[in-house]
Formats: C-alpha cells, sequence, structure tokens
C-alpha cells in the first residue's frame, strides 16, 4: 500500500470532479485516499466493502461511485474486484528509480484482469517517458508481470541477436530478458533475496554488459554448478567463461 498520497488542490478546478456531486465526490475522495490504495493506482476491494467502512448502504454507495465511473475517473472490474485511478501515477509519480522497484510489490496486490493488463502498459510507458534508468528499475519490479497483449495489439517480438537491426526495442528486450528471467534464475539458484540479487546483477551486467551476464547465468543454471554466484563471477571475470574448467581455474587462482 502506498503510505502517502498526493491530492492537487487544482483537482476543486476540474470539471469532472466538479460536476460530481457531494456523494461523488466523498467516493471518489475515498477511494483514492484509501489505505489499501497501492502505489500503482490499484487495489482489491468491493464496492459494498466500501460502502460497510463509510457506514453507507451499498446501493446509494455504487450510486456515488458510478458518477465517478462514467467520467473515466476510476476504473471497475466486479468480478476480479479490481478498482483503479487512471491518473494515479500522473500526480503520485516515482521520485527516483528506487521508488519504482518498490511498485513490485505493490503490482503483486492488484488482481488479475483485463483492467490489470491494461494499466502494465500504462506504467511502462510513463517508464519509458522517465529516462532509461527508470526502465531499468520497471524492467526489474516487474520481471514478468504481463505475459499477454492488449486486444488489438501484437505481441512484442524480441529481434535475434544476429539481426542486422539492433534498435532500442531489442536493446529493451535483451535487458527486460535480464532483470526478468536472470535475475530470478540468480535468486532461485542462490537462495539470495531480491536485493541481494538484483545488486549482484547489476554489477555483473556494469561491469560485462547484458549479454555476457545473461549468458552466463544461464550456463550456470544449465551446468547446476554448486556456487553460482561465485562461479558466475568467476565465468565472467575469465572473460569469457565459456566451461566450469575454466571457472574452477580463475577461482583457484584467485588471491
Amino acid at each position: 500500500m502506498a503510505k502517502y498520497r498526493k491530492v492537487d488542490p487544482r483537482i476543486w478546478n476540474d470539471a469532472k470532479f466538479t460536476d460530481l456531486t457531494d456523494e461523488g465526490k466523498l467516493a471518489f475522495l475515498f477511494v483514492m485516499t484509501h489505505p489499501h490504495m497501492t502505489s500503482v493506482g490499484a487495489m482489491r476491494a468491493t464496492l459494498s466493502g466500501l460502502a460497510e467502512e463509510l457506514g453507507w448502504e451499498p446501493e446509494a454507495f455504487r450510486e456515488a461511485f458510478r458518477e465517478a465511473l462514467s467520467k473515466g475517473m476510476v476504473k471497475h472490474n466486479r468480478k476480479a474486484c479490481f478498482i483503479g485511478l487512471p491518473k494515479f501515477i500522473k500526480y503520485n509519480s516515482p521520485e527516483s528509480p528506487n521508488v519504482m522497484r518498490a511498485w513490485g510489490k505493490a503490482w503483486d496486490l492488484v488482481p488479475e484482469c483485463g483492467e490489470k493488463n491494461a494499466l502494465y502498459h500504462e506504467l511502462k510507458g510513463f517508464a519509458k517517458g522517465l529516462g532509461e534508468s527508470y526502465l531499468e528499475a520497471f524492467a526489474e519490479a516487474f520481471p514478468k508481470a504481463c505475459l499477454h497483449p492488449l486486444p488489438n495489439q501484437e505481441p512484442e517480438q524480441e529481434q535475434d541477436s544476429n539481426s542486422e537491426s539492433k534498435d532500442s526495442d531489442s536493446e529493451l528486450s535483451l535487458n527486460e530478458k535480464l532483470w526478468g528471467e536472470g535475475l530470478q534464475t540468480v535468486m532461485r539458484l542462490s537462495g539470495l533475496e531480491r536485493p541481494k540479487a538484483a545488486s549482484m546483477l547489476g554489477k555483473w551486467r556494469k561491469d560485462h554488459g547484458d549479454q555476457q551476464t545473461l549468458d552466463a547465468i544461464v550456463r550456470a543454471e544449465r551446468d547446476a554448478v554448486s556456487e553460482p554466484v561465485s562461479w558466475i563471477t568467476a565465468a565472467l571475470k575469465s572473460k569469457g567463461g565459456n566451461t566450469d574448467r575454466e571457472a574452477e581455474h580463475w577461482l583457484r587462482g584467485a588471491v
């Protein structure tokens, strides 16, 4: 859950908001500032449950909530118990990449549905607009968050690494794969918690690059090495590290 929430005072100049009834305004503000509203602008909740919290009759709250819903100010999936705020991130943007990394924990609290899938793409687009450091943080926070494209949208295709056309999308795919599958593999093999595994992964990619780091992780998993962190570190420092023998040789000679 988001511990703090920003409410822009200019909301009282917004035509959609001022057109709401007093009950509609209260219902909207209640959702926006609800203790369960996550930092990604969505939460798991039911309208009847929210009504009970306010001491309202369920139908009264539903009617007030529908006002904001009809104006596109909120999104709702009754079956999934999903409630989201489309403009939440605009007014509660992450102040640093580390804040964005924490989005991963909030994401797990949001129920799966089409609205959550759409929210993923909105958050990803938002991260792109903030720069490379935020994109890297986003890839760490959402390693496998969304596997299905939106309606009428083609799935993102990773380009072959030998392709002559290596644009920013192909580079991003490699980066996402490293922070997604790569990070999960390191955590699984080593037993490290996410922060420590991510720190180690960040050092490897900084010193040796995305592709070489990912290749070493894949080999460590394939060969089921007994000390994966030491082996990967040794393999990378051996300038290629194609075999266990090379890594073990480097380890024996390390001071």
